[in-house]
């Protein structure tokens, strides 16, 4: 079944500031056992894991000493820092580096040798903070020629899962294993107003054209 549906991990900002660090999110610690449970289930079953981390400039656009929750944030995952890094829940034990901020090209065959990529980010969305998101994604389906699918978890997901969902990809969420920046995990509301779609098991809007959204508990993933 899993390998039918060629599901992709993605495991979002899963990054110690946002569990004890400078941005703690309100009962983020609520999910630590089924992250790594996750973990170790893709690793045990040599799942392909892409994880993406904020790796921010102290001056990013984004940051403020004075934030508004809206557009700005307080500092956090500044790069080279101790909130930037990985939960030892989460944290692979070898990778693909895609670094947003490397002066070198990539060598996207090296891709294909590594069941973990890890995706650095400038900005707090997935694609638009980093130039190689968009070859990645179309990257993965070329092994097997199809088009992935990915099972989304990690923190303030909302974003990665609209983007791919906008570029027409099967989307699963990890409902038990994610939380929002207010705390609260990630529901559907959180991209798109459910009043105006009638369809219970798809999002439909003019960018998103009634592509797949599902909603996984931990334990459902671990019996696939």
């Amino acid at each position: 079944m899993m390998e039918n549906a060629f599901p992709i991990f993605f495991n979002v900002n899963t990054q110690r500031d946002f569990f004890e660090g400078s941005y703690k999110i309100p009962s983020a610690e609520h999910i630590l056992n089924n992250l790594n449970d996750l973990t170790q289930y893709a690793k045990i079953k040599n799942v392909k894991v892409v994880s993406t981390v904020g790796w921010y400039a102290p001056n990013a656009n984004h940051l403020s000493d004075t934030p508004d929750y809206q557009k700005t944030f307080p500092k956090h995952c500044l790069m080279n820092t101790e909130g930037a890094k990985f939960l030892k829940e989460t944290s692979p034990e070898s990778y693909f580096l895609m670094d947003w901020n490397s002066p070198q090209g990539l060598q996207f065959h090296e891709l294909h040798n590594n069941n973990n990529v890890v995706v650095t980010k400038k900005s707090m969305d997935f694609f638009e903070g980093n130039t190689y998101s968009e070859s990645l994604i179309h990257n993965l389906g070329i092994p097997i020629m199809q088009r992935p699918s990915f099972l989304v978890y990690g923190v303030n997901i909302g974003p990665t899962v609209l983007g791919l969902l906008r570029r027409g990809y099967s989307v699963k969420v990890v409902e038990d294993a994610n939380r929002n920046l207010d705390g609260m995990p990630f529901k559907k509301r959180d991209i798109i107003d459910e009043k105006q779609n009638p369809y219970p098991d798809q999002i439909t809007t003019p960018l998103i054209d009634e592509t797949p959204l599902q909603f996984l508990s931990t334990k459902n993933v671990l019996s696939l």
